[in-house]
């Protein structure tokens, strides 16, 4: 996989995000926590930034990342899964609905019936809406804090992809997490150019 890492700095123009894909060709290792974060912000950025082909090509190898019951490291696996199926949702609907699919039974991957327990009463409230981030991103607004405010706005995406992609539920429809997904992105993207 690191390979990638080296065509895309040669690819990409924006120097830091260059220089973050060189460092991932040298250190990136799927089994590092830290490294797959890294891997998660550096996606992030290429994202927003417009290299869509780049994305693709790093999303297609951690889509090859299985899930091993460490939800420490899934949890900067599964949004960038969610970013592919954004992605490739118009042209390959079958590939997404896989894609869910092995998201889906990662929520019941534990043969501890607490720890499904817990896993099914966390994805009810992410799916109500309860893990997005309104108040801080208006707080943020008001200080004219925009670093802080792009970080809740990413995070709110990616809560948003994760209602859209499953369903969404009574209390925050996959319809309405459609159209906030295309309007946080917007917003996203106006605020990155400032």
């Amino acid at each position: 996989m690191n390979e990638i890492f080296a065509k895309i700095s040669n690819r990409i123009k924006d120097a830091k995000l260059s220089k973050t894909a060189l460092s991932l060709h040298k250190h990136f290792k799927p089994t590092r926590a830290t490294e797959l974060e890294r891997n998660f912000h550096f996606v992030t950025e290429l994202y927003f930034a417009n290299y869509p082909n780049e994305v693709l090509a790093i999303l297609n190898k951690i889509e090859e990342i299985k899930f091993n019951g460490n939800h420490n490291h899934w949890s900067f696996i599964q949004p960038l899964l969610f970013l592919k199926c954004r992605i490739i949702k118009d042209s390959d609907n079958q590939k997404v609905q896989s894609i869910v699919k092995i998201i889906e039974q990662t929520v019941e991957y534990s043969k501890n019936e607490l720890v499904r327990s817990v896993n099914l009463d966390v994805k009810t409230r992410r799916l109500q809406g309860e893990h997005l981030y309104y108040s801080e991103i208006e707080k943020c607004v008001e200080e004219n804090n925009i670093e802080a405010e792009l970080n809740y706005r990413k995070l709110q995406f990616y809560g948003l992809l994760y209602i859209y992609f499953l369903g969404g539920s009574d209390k925050f429809p996959a319809e309405r997490a459609k159209k906030e997904i295309e309007e946080t992105e917007k917003r996203i993207k106006e605020r990155c150019e400032l």
